[in-house]
């Protein structure tokens, strides 16, 4: 199983919401042309040609945790990123929620119904707007879509809990039950 044939819910909310600009404070990284920030959360530094699985990685100031391991890595800094493997790092910002497949999809159709992991990388809290659609036709241009709120806060023990909010419901939800993973070491 793939990242990518996990990660279908993330790229669609990108499509809803449009691609975000460098802000003033990811500026240590407008110069970097080998690696890039995909959304508002994932930065995404590829292995390219013969520098085998080892590369200098560029992170903007913040908090940044590293997206399979969770462990915190500090923003503002050049780092090294190495891989035995060839994975491609991945480093998520502070306070961010990345819903994922529970299994494997090819495309929409296969998606339509499968429960999501929503992983949580952060200390304190976030949220994500969950774009939902039929998956099949044209139909969000006429206002058929869904929006779920996916908010992670802390309880009054300090455990992490997920809450949902639907915020457009235009439309069945695609995605089935959604289940927390907090991913902070």
């Amino acid at each position: 199983m793939t990242i990518l044939e996990m990660y279908m819910p993330y790229p669609v909310f990108m499509f809803f919401h449009g691609i975000k600009r460098i802000s003033p404070a990811e500026h240590i990284v407008a110069h970097v042309e080998d690696q890039f920030i995909f959304g508002p959360s994932i930065l995404v530094a590829p292995f390219y040609g013969r520098k085998g699985w080892s590369r200098e990685v560029v992170l903007p100031e913040g908090e940044w945790y590293d997206f399979r391991t969770g462990a915190p890595v500090r923003g503002g800094n050049r780092m090294k990123a190495e891989s035995a493997s060839g994975e491609i790092p991945l480093f998520v910002r502070e306070g961010s929620l990345i819903p994922m497949l529970k299994e494997p999809a090819k495309n929409a159709e296969s998606a339509y119904g499968q429960p999501l992991e929503v992983r949580f990388y952060g200390r304190n809290g976030g949220t994500f707007d969950l774009y939902e659609d039929d998956g099949r036709t044209f139909d969000y241009e006429k206002g058929k879509y869904r929006v779920r709120r996916l908010s992670v806060s802390k309880d009054q023990a300090g455990a992490f809990r997920l809450a949902e909010t639907v915020v457009k419901d235009g439309a069945p939800a695609m995605f089935g039950k959604t289940e927390l993973r907090v991913m902070t070491r």
